[in-house]
């Protein structure tokens, strides 16, 4: 007489005295590494043990198992009845598919100016989270990131213009990195901004005028003088010229860098070379 299997079987199932003749296993993979695959077994069997090709068992016509990498493996089930069995396999594939860098759009900035990275618009494709970051400076004057472990890391641009190159890989919460992805960031120098020109006249002829020129922003700057007497141009920021001849004069200093030009003028005034002769007392 048939009686009642335990709990390695179906419920309400029996053994049976007709030898096993089929037995089909599926399972619905591919599945997402992290997911759960469903295996299936049917056949006339009242017991199915299943193993998972991971070192893992289970048991059950109907069974879940999550691997815990991605591959393919061969999962085998044995099906029994008690008088006879039979074992089935099956292919299992488990993905994760690669997550994405990006290291955002190329940038231009200012020298000294503070430049943010962008890289949070990488991602997983399968949901692997949190993504961990890794960015490497890889050309241009060295700098220092405030983390380079993080989305958006900040760093301060050199004084000297240049390209600066970056790369960032990402690394899924299952430890799948992905490819590198670059940015490149453009140092040019800041806008010239609120050049003033002095100088220290009015000056008596034959002795120097001094020139003096300041701004309130801007990098790299080169100082370039013209003392609008037709004499040759001076440089600098502070300069000295000698007029050679009484009168008022316009002098324009034209300040340059890389990015940009801005001129100011200031008004030069030489007044006579007095001499004083001594004062003479006659006694009569």
């Amino acid at each position: 007489a048939a009686r009642p299997q335990g709990t390695a079987c179906d419920i309400g199932a029996f053994e049976s005295t007709v030898p096993l003749t089929d037995l089909v296993a599926l399972n619905d993979s591919p599945t997402t590494l992290g997911q759960a695959t469903t295996f299936t077994a049917s056949g006339n069997a009242v017991l199915y043990q299943w193993a998972f090709g991971d070192g893992l068992a289970g048991s059950g016509s109907v069974a879940t198992h999550t691997y815990g990498a991605a591959g393919n493996y061969t999962a085998y089930v044995t099906a029994t009845n008690g008088i006879s069995s039979l074992v089935g396999s099956t292919p299992v594939t488990i993905t994760n598919l690669q997550p994405v860098a990006n290291a955002g759009p190329d940038q231009i900035v200012d020298a000294g100016s503070t430049v943010i990275l962008t890289g949070s618009a990488s991602y997983d494709p399968d949901g692997h989270l949190p993504l961990a970051y890794l960015w490497k400076q890889t050309g241009g004057v060295a700098v220092v990131l405030s983390s380079n472990s993080i989305s958006l890391p900040t760093f301060s641009a050199p004084s000297s213009v240049g390209v600066l190159t970056f790369t960032l890989t990402v690394t899924d919460s299952h430890g799948l990195a992905s490819a590198l992805d670059q940015t490149v960031v453009t140092v040019r120098d800041a806008t010239i901004v609120g050049l003033q020109a002095i100088n220290s006249s009015p000056t008596l002829l034959t002795y120097q005028t001094h020139f003096n020129a300041t701004v309130s922003a801007g990098t790299n700057i080169t100082y370039t003088w013209n003392f609008g007497d037709g004499s040759p141009l001076g440089s600098g920021a502070n300069a000295a010229h000698t007029y050679p001849a009484i009168g008022l004069y316009t002098a324009t200093v034209t300040a340059t860098n890389t990015a940009y030009n801005l001129s100011a003028i200031t008004l030069v005034t030489i007044v006579p070379y007095r001499t004083f002769l001594p004062i003479t007392q006659k006694n009569f």
